[in-house]
Parts: C-alpha cells; structure tokens; sequence
C-alpha cells in the first residue's frame, strides 16, 4: 500500500525546563505533554518514524522520550525525579525513544538532533498522544530555554 500526503505528517511539541541544573532521569517540563490531532482514523494506530529536537540553549543532553496511549496520572514537576507509575507502564505507556548526545550537531540557534529509522508502533485511547521527556544526563537549561520537538509519524 502506498502512502499519501494525509499519512504522513510532523508534529510539533515545544517544552519550556526551568531555569537550573537538571540531574540524570529528571523530568523536564510540566506535567504532561500532549500532542494533538495525531491521528487521522477510527483505529488511532501509527508509526512514529523520527525524532528531531532543537536545543535553543545547546546544551545537547541526552533525552528521552516517553509515549503513552492517554495521560499517565502521576507525572511530577519540572526537574524533580521522573516517577511513573505502575499502573500507567502496564496499561498506557507504547515505548520511549532516546536522543543521544552524540547525534546533536551545533547551529547558530543553538543545537539540533534527530533519530530516524525508529518504528515505534503507537495507539491511542482518543486522537492523541502524551509525552514525558526525560533527562538523560545533566543539563543547565537558561531563563529562556525552550526545546521543541518534531515527531515524523506514519499513521493509519
């Protein structure tokens, strides 16, 4: 079966960490990301295909992202220890995807990564996905830090 325009798409998510030191497998960001619209039929099912992350700070830690079929209950603050529930992991989470350090690569913005090749099959319990980004290492994000996030996905 070909693809068509329609089952491919990018979807953006920007988080904004505080400002300060974050430790290894901290969350990053807010309470629970969602992206919306993901998905553009009845059976709610997709392939993520690539990652890409624009670091407007640079510091080009190492991430991963976590996916869920609906909202985990307990997602903590910003820069305190990411915890996830039991219950969620058996019943919500669909993988997670880890952006290296090693694949950043400086730009004048700051510094950008992608992961492709992923093929993480994802479902859904309505037309959207959850996110929890967790800290891989030991960033210092700035006063004005952002990092957005742009998800390839195939979906059906």
């Amino acid at each position: 079966m070909a693809l068509t325009a329609r089952d491919l798409i990018n979807k953006r998510l920007t988080v904004t960490p505080s400002a300060g030191a974050y430790a290894d497998h901290d969350q990053i960001g807010s309470g629970v990301n969602t992206i919306t619209d993901v998905f553009a039929s009845a059976s709610r099912k997709g392939i993520i295909e690539s990652i890409s992350v624009h670091d407007y700070t640079t510091q080009a830690a190492a991430l991963t992202v976590h996916f869920f079929r609906s909202s985990p209950t307990n997602a903590v603050a910003d820069n305190a220890q990411l915890g996830i529930a039991d219950a969620d992991m058996a019943s919500d989470w669909v993988g997670k995807v880890e952006l290296p350090a090693a694949n950043y690569q400086s730009v004048v913005t700051g510094a950008v990564c992608t992961v492709s090749n992923i093929n993480l099959i994802v479902d859904s319990t309505d037309d959207n996905l959850y996110v929890l980004i967790e800290s891989a290492g030991t960033p210092t994000y700035g006063a004005s830090a952002a990092l957005t996030f742009i998800i390839g996905l195939s979906r059906g």
